[in-house]
């Protein structure tokens, strides 16, 4: 066998293992969303009063996700089958959500010189009477 080939079986099995764990995050995706859900209904909309029409958009909001986390992992559970099933579909959901802007980390920077920033205060600046001079 040729240095970094897998044979048949192997490959077979590592496939088989692939389709068997995206099946499992079918069902916790699923799991999850019904749980969230639950506890939604539980704690904010039967407490939720009906003529606030700010906390109505926010509960669609809120619910829309849930029900597409949902519908998610039972596509996941789905697709999951030998036939259906493809390498690249484990990384479509997390791949889709970084080029759609989703969430960012970066680095705070303070430069020097630079006011830190104060609690309260429009635009956070105004009003801070001590500068810092170094950098995070």
């Amino acid at each position: 066998m040729a240095r970094g080939r897998m044979d048949e079986r192997t490959t077979a099995l590592f496939a088989d293992a692939e389709r068997s764990a995206e099946r499992v995050v079918g069902q916790l995706r699923m799991a999850i969303a019904l749980s969230l859900g639950a506890v939604f209904a539980i704690a904010v909309v039967t407490h939720a009063q009906r003529d606030d029409a700010v906390l109505a958009v926010q509960i669609t909001a809120a619910s829309a996700t849930i029900v597409a986390y949902l519908a998610l992992g039972a596509l996941s559970y789905h697709l999951a089958v030998p036939h259906r099933f493809r390498p690249w579909m484990p990384w479509a959901p997390s791949s889709t959500l970084a080029r759609a802007g989703g969430p960012r980390i970066r680095r705070a920077t303070i430069q020097p010189g630079a006011a830190p920033l104060c609690h309260g205060t429009a635009g956070g600046r105004l009003g801070c009477h001590r500068r810092r001079r170094f950098r995070i």
